[in-house]
C-alpha cells in the first residue's frame, strides 16, 4: 500500500459486497517477487530472508539448485556474490532450491479435496492459492479504484510446523501469510498489526495495536483473545499489556524488533489468526550545530532612486541544509506590510520604492530540526439530537513535522453504548448507529519517527425536549453616557436547549440619525449618539425558530461643551482643462461638534491670489464654490460656530495648475454686440477659420474654448490640435489667421489677434507683460529701440544699462574735450597774433635789429614799400616763425620816418621833412617808431 488510507477496508454498495475478502498487503512480500525485498534477500513465507553470499574461493557453500551470482554485492568487486536459484528452480526453503512445477491459474474457484501442499501469492488486487493438482483459489480483495490490499493471516493446523521466522533484516509486514502445510480446517481471522514503526533514540517507547478486519462491536470484541510474542530482536526491552490489542513497549534499544500477535475467537467458531509487525530503533542523531546567518552586503548606501539587493545565500550550516529563510523589518520606513509584498521566504530580497532614511534588515535561516512531538486533534466535542443518530468526527487537524503515518480511532469507556464506526484507521472517523447517551472515542496518532500523541473528543447524543425560546440577556440592562462619547458597543447572550442560530439588533426609538453595526451579531456597535435615551431590542432565533428578545435602555447624557472640530478637506490641486470654467469646490461637512455646528464662514487669506469668485454665496455654507481661479495658490480658513458660541478653525489651500497646453491658445477678438451674437453665427465663424487653417495644416481641428463677452466685443478662445495629441503652438496659429484671415469675418471685423499668453523671450532677460504685450526687463537692462524701430520690431532686453551709461558718458566727454580743443585753438590764435603785434611795439634782440635795418633800408631807400616781413631769429628760448602783414599805400603815406645824424651804412643823409627828429642810438634795444599823421611825424616806442 502506498498510503495508510489505501490499506483499509472499504464496502462496495453492491450486492456481493459481503462475499468480498480484504487481504492487508502491507510490506508483505509475494513468493517469488524476490525483488521487492531489495538487493540480498529473497521472499519465503511472506517475510524477506537474507541470502546466502559466496565468492570465488567459496564456490561449494552454496545449497542445491543454487549457484553463485558474482557482481550482485553491494562490494562490487565482481568476485562477490550471493546464492540465488538456478535457471527453471525455485526456493521452497531456505536450504536450497527444487525445480519449479507446472502452473495452471484458472479464474474458477475451485479447489480440490484434499490438498498436500499450499503457496501463498499476494498482489495488489488479488490472492491466488496454488494446489498440488494445479487448481487455485482466488478472490478479490480491493474495490475499483482503490489500492486497499492486505494479506491473510492464518494459523496452520494443529501438529504443523509452521515457516521460518524473519531474520532482524528482513522487511517484516504488518501481517503474514499461513506456512505452506496443510490448511487447517478452522476459520481463519484477518489480522493487522499495523504497519512496519521505526522510531529514533532517545525515543524508546512505543505502542502498538492489533485490528481486526472487519472490527468486531459489542459481546464478539470481548471474546477475542490476544496474545504478543517477540520472534526476534535485541533482548533488551520492557513490554506491558501483552494480552490486550494495545502493546507497550519501553526502554527500547537500537535494533530491530520482530513482534508476532496471535489473536483467537472465543466462541463456537473458533476463529484464529497472527499478525507480524517490526518495530525499528535507530540510533541518535548528533547533535545539530546552528546555523550561521550572513548577509551580503553588510551595510549598503545608495542614492535614491534606487533599489536595493540584499543576498542572505551565503548562510552556512555546517551538519545541515538549510530549510528556510525569513526577512524581517528591524527599523527604517519600510514596514512589514511592505516587505510581505515582496520575496520574504527567499534567498535574496530585493527592496523596491524604498524613501529616504536608515534601515535595519534582519535575516533569519532555520535548518532541518530534530523535529517535534505529533500533536493529536480530534475536533470539539458535540452534541446532536434524536432522531439524529450518526456524526462525523475529522481528526485532520492533528499535526507533526516529520509528517502522521497513521491514525487510530477508539471508543473510549460506555460499553453500554452501541456505534457502527467506520475510517477507524483514517482521519475522518463516520459514527452511526448512535443511541442516547455520552460518547467518548479517542484518537491516536503515530508520525513517521514512531511518536504517537492521543486526544479525545465526546459526543452528547439528546432527546430533543419540547422546543423553548432562547433566554436573552443583555448585560448591562441598562446604560448611561456622557456626551463627548459618540460610539458604544452593547453585548448580548442566549441560552437555548437547540442552539442559537442568529442574532437581530432593532434601534426602537432615540433621538438624531444614530446607526446600528453589526446588527446580526451578538455585540452591535451604535454610532453618532446624540443626546437623548434610545432603547434597543436584541432578538435571538434557535435552531427551531423560536425568537427571543431583550431590551436596553441607554441614556446619553451632554457633557459639558467643546470647541467644534473644523475639517476643511485638507489641500487640494486643481489642474486646469483650458477653458477658463474649472469650478473649485472645497467641502467642510466633516467638521464635527457635539452641540452641532449652525454656522459655517471662509474667509480667503493675504497670501492668497485675489482673483476668482465665489458661487451663490457659499463663503457661507459648508462646501464653497469658486469660479474663474488663474494658476496660483489659494489660502482659505474655514471658522465653523456651535450654538453655544464656541468656535473652531481650519485652514486649507488650492493649488491651481496651468492647462498644459496654455501656450497653444490664440485670443481673437471681434466687433460683435454679445447680446446679438448667435449659435449660428458663432458656427459660421468656427467653419469659415476652419477651413483657413487646415490649408497649411491639414488634419489639424480648431477648437473653442471660450467665448468673453466685453462692452462692444467679444474673445474667442482658440486651439488647434491634431489626432496624436499634439497643439499647435500658439504663436503659429495666430500667425496662419493673421495671414489668411480677412480683416472682416462675415459682419465682424478682427480687432486683435495674438496668443493668449505672451510669448516674447525678452532676450531672456525679462518676462512679457500680458496686459501691454511688452517685456518688462530685469534691473539692469532695457529696450534695443532701434531693433524696434528699424528691425523686427519685437518688444526685447537686448542693451545693457550699465553698458549705454557708459557710452553716454564717453560720448559726452567726448564732445566735451572736442569743444575745449577747439576753443583753446582758437583762443591760441588770437594771443599770437596778440603776441606778433605787441612783439612790433616793443621788440628787442636780433630781431628788434632786423626790424631797424629793415625800417633803416625803407627809409634810405626813399621809396615806399607795400609789405614789410619779419623774420625772428632763433636765438636763445625765443621761437622761430614767421609772420607777415601788408600796408595799404591807400591808409598810410608814411611807415616809418627816421631820422640819423651818422650812419654810414643807412646811407648818411638826413631824414624827411619835420620839426624835429629823432636821434637814432645804436646801443639802445629801442625802435624809434614813426607814424604820420595830418602832416606830422611823432615818434613812439
Amino acid at each position: 500500500c502506498r498510503s495508510a488510507l489505501a490499506c483499509q477496508p472499504r464496502r462496495r454498495k453492491s450486492a456481493d459486497a459481503d462475499k468480498a475478502v480484504y487481504l492487508p498487503l502491507r510490506s508483505v512480500c509475494a513468493a517469488g517477487s524476490d525483488s521487492a525485498c531489495g538487493d540480498g534477500h529473497y521472499c519465503m513465507s511472506s517475510a524477506c530472508q537474507a541470502k546466502k553470499s559466496c565468492s570465488m574461493s567459496t564456490l561449494g557453500d552454496c545449497g542445491p539448485g543454487e549457484e553463485c551470482n558474482f557482481g550482485a554485492s553491494d562490494s562490487g568487486s565482481g568476485s562477490e556474490g550471493f546464492c540465488e536459484c538456478r535457471s527453471g528452480f525455485v526456493r521452497r526453503s531456505s536450504s536450497g532450491c527444487q525445480p519449479a512445477p507446472l502452473v495452471v491459474t484458472t479464474a474458477a474457484a475451485a479447489t480440490t479435496a484434499a490438498p498436500t501442499a499450499t503457496a501463498v501469492t499476494t498482489a495488489a488486487n488479488s490472492v491466488t492459492t496454488q494446489t498440488a493438482a494445479g487448481k487455485t483459489n482466488e478472490s478479490a480483495s480491493a474495490e475499483t479504484g482503490d489500492t486497499v490490499a492486505s494479506a491473510t493471516s492464518a494459523t496452520p493446523a494443529a501438529g504443523s510446523n509452521s515457516s521460518e521466522q524473519p531474520t532482524d533484516s528482513a522487511a517484516v509486514s504488518g501481517t503474514t501469510a499461513p506456512p505452506a502445510t496443510t490448511p487447517s480446517k478452522r476459520e481463519q481471522l484477518i489480522v493487522s498489526a499495523g504497519s512496519n514503526r521505526t522510531i529514533e533514540l532517545p525515543l524508546n517507547s512505543i505502542e502498538l495495536h492489533a485490528s481486526i478486519i472487519p472490527e468486531p462491536t459489542g459481546a464478539a470484541a470481548k471474546r477475542l483473545a490476544y496474545s504478543w510474542k517477540v520472534i526476534s530482536g535485541p533482548r533488551k526491552g520492557q513490554f506491558q499489556n501483552r494480552n490486550t490489542a494495545s502493546l507497550k513497549l519501553s526502554e527500547l534499544v537500537e535494533g530491530k524488533y520482530v513482534l508476532q500477535v496471535d489473536v483467537t475467537d472465543n466462541t463456537d467458531s473458533n476463529r484464529v489468526g497472527k499478525a507480524v509487525v517490526m518495530v525499528t530503533v535507530k540510533p541518535a542523531k548528533h547533535k545539530s550545530k546552528p546555523p550561521k546567518a550572513v548577509i551580503k552586503p553588510a551595510s549598503l548606501s545608495i542614492q535614491l532612486p534606487n533599489n536595493a539587493i540584499l543576498d542572505g545565500s551565503g548562510s552556512v550550516d555546517g551538519d545541515q541544509k538549510i530549510e528556510s529563510y525569513h526577512w524581517q523589518v528591524v527599523d527604517g520606513p519600510l514596514t512589514a506590510q511592505d516587505l510581505h509584498s515582496v520575496s520574504q521566504d527567499q534567498q535574496i530580497l530585493q527592496l523596491n520604492n524604498l524613501k529616504a532614511g536608515f534601515y535595519v534588515i534582519r535575516l533569519t535561516v532555520q535548518d532541518a530540526k530534530a523535529g517535534r512531538q505529533a500533536k493529536a486533534s480530534a475536533g470539539q466535542s458535540s452534541v446532536i439530537y434524536l432522531p439524529q443518530n450518526n456524526i462525523t468526527l475529522y481528526g485532520n487537524a492533528s499535526t507533526d513535522d516529520h509528517g502522521i503515518v497513521s491514525y487510530m480511532w477508539r471508543q473510549k469507556g460506555g460499553s453500554h453504548l452501541s456505534a457502527d464506526m467506520q475510517g477507524v484507521h483514517t482521519p475522518v472517523l463516520h459514527l452511526s448507529g448512535l443511541v442516547e447517551g455520552d460518547y467518548a472515542f479517542e484518537l491516536t496518532v503515530t508520525d513517521a519517527r514512531g511518536q504517537t500523541d492521543s486526544a479525545t473528543v465526546n459526543v452528547l447524543v439528546k432527546r430533543r425536549p419540547k422546543n423553548a425560546l432562547p433566554v436573552v440577556t443583555l448585560l448591562p440592562p441598562e446604560l448611561t453616557v456622557e456626551l463627548p462619547l459618540t460610539r458604544l458597543v452593547l453585548n448580548a447572550s442566549a441560552v437555548d436547549d437547540t442552539g442559537v442560530k442568529s442574532w437581530r439588533w432593532t434601534l426602537l426609538t432615540g433621538p438624531g440619525s444614530a446607526k446600528l453595526a453589526n446588527a446580526t451579531q451578538p455585540s452591535v456597535t451604535l454610532t453618532n449618539l446624540q443626546a437623548g435615551v434610545y432603547k434597543l431590542r436584541a432578538e435571538a432565533v434557535d435552531l427551531d425558530g423560536g425568537v427571543g428578545s431583550a431590551v436596553v435602555t441607554v441614556t446619553v447624557k451632554p457633557g459639558p461643551n467643546q470647541a467644534p472640530k473644523a475639517d476643511a478637506g485638507g489641500d487640494r490641486v486643481v489642474d486646469m482643462d483650458g477653458t477658463g470654467a474649472t469650478l473649485v469646490a472645497l467641502d467642510a461637512s466633516k467638521s464635527w461638534d457635539d452641540k452641532g455646528i449652525v454656522e459655517y464662514k471662509w474667509t480667503r487669506q493675504d497670501v492668497s491670489l485675489a482673483v476668482g469668485q465665489v458661487l451663490n454665496g457659499s463663503d457661507a455654507s459648508p462646501r464653497l464654490l469658486l469660479l474663474g481661479l488663474l494658476p496660483g495658490r489659494y489660502s482659505f480658513r474655514l471658522t465653523v460656530k456651535d450654538s453655544e458660541g464656541a468656535t473652531g478653525t481650519a485652514d486649507a489651500a488650492i493649488l491651481v495648475r496651468p492647462w498644459p497646453h496654455a501656450a497653444s491658445v490664440a485670443s481673437l477678438e471681434l466687433r460683435a454686440d454679445p447680446s446679438a451674437l448667435r449659435q449660428s453665427d458663432l458656427s459660421n465663424l468656427m467653419s469659415q477659420m476652419q477651413l483657413t487653417l487646415r490649408g497649411p495644416h491639414p488634419g489639424c481641428n480648431l477648437r473653442l474654448l471660450g467665448l468673453r463677452p466685453r462692452q462692444a466685443s467679444i474673445v474667442m478662445r482658440l486651439s488647434a490640435g491634431f489626432a496624436n495629441g499634439t497643439y499647435l503652438p500658439g504663436p503659429r496659429l495666430a500667425a496662419v489667421l493673421k495671414r489668411r484671415l480677412p480683416a472682416t469675418l462675415l459682419e465682424f471685423p478682427v480687432l486683435e489677434l495674438h496668443t493668449e499668453v505672451c510669448q516674447l523671450g525678452c532676450s531672456d532677460r525679462g518676462y512679457c507683460d500680458n496686459s501691454t504685450r511688452q517685456c518688462v526687463c530685469a534691473s539692469f537692462w532695457m529696450e534695443n529701440p532701434l531693433r524696434v524701430r528699424f528691425g523686427d520690431g519685437e518688444s526685447n532686453c537686448d542693451w545693457s544699462v550699465v553698458y549705454v551709461s557708459l557710452g553716454v558718458t564717453i560720448s559726452l566727454l567726448g564732445f566735451c574735450a572736442a569743444v575745449w580743443l577747439l576753443y583753446c585753438c582758437l583762443r591760441y590764435r588770437r594771443a599770437s597774433a596778440a603776441a606778433a603785434a605787441a612783439h612790433l611795439r616793443t621788440g628787442s634782440g636780433s630781431k628788434v635789429r632786423r626790424l631797424r635795418k629793415a625800417a633803416a633800408m625803407m627809409a634810405g631807400g626813399g621809396g615806399s614799400r607795400d609789405k614789410v616781413f619779419y623774420a625772428p631769429l632763433n636765438n636763445g628760448n625765443e621761437s622761430g616763425g614767421r609772420m607777415s602783414f601788408s600796408l595799404s599805400s591807400d591808409e598810410e603815406d608814411t611807415v616809418y620816418s627816421r631820422r640819423v645824424a651818422s650812419d654810414p651804412s643807412l646811407g648818411g643823409g638826413s631824414g624827411g621833412a619835420g620839426d624835429g627828429g629823432a636821434k637814432a642810438d645804436h646801443n639802445s634795444n629801442r625802435i624809434p617808431m614813426a607814424s604820420l599823421s595830418n602832416g606830422s611825424v611823432k615818434s613812439d616806442k
